[in-house]
């Protein structure tokens, strides 16, 4: 089953806020299993792949890396209220 998740949210950067554009697209077969692609242009200039035994853990482990990864920042929704990281999948 193909996936796409695509979410938009802002990070404050710099005392301004950015634009951020997430996706998660999958799954991805190859020799090592499972994979989903994560994109964040804002803070990667390339495509991340996250590995799993199949395609379920490949996805959770993609999301749970976006999670994690985000902790750090200040993230805000469309109206510029203050979000957490799990209310970017909520």
């Amino acid at each position: 089953m193909n996936r796409l998740l695509n979410k938009i949210f802002y990070v404050e950067k710099n005392g301004s806020k950015s634009l951020c554009e997430l996706k998660i697209s999958g799954p991805n077969q190859n020799d090592l299993g499972s994979s989903h692609t994560v994109t964040i242009p804002l803070f990667f200039k390339r495509e991340k792949q996250i590995y799993g035994v199949d395609e379920e853990q490949s996805y959770q482990l993609a999301i749970e890396f976006v999670m994690n990864f985000l902790l750090s920042e200040t993230l805000y929704d469309e109206n510029g209220n203050e979000i957490s990281s799990k209310e970017i999948f909520n």
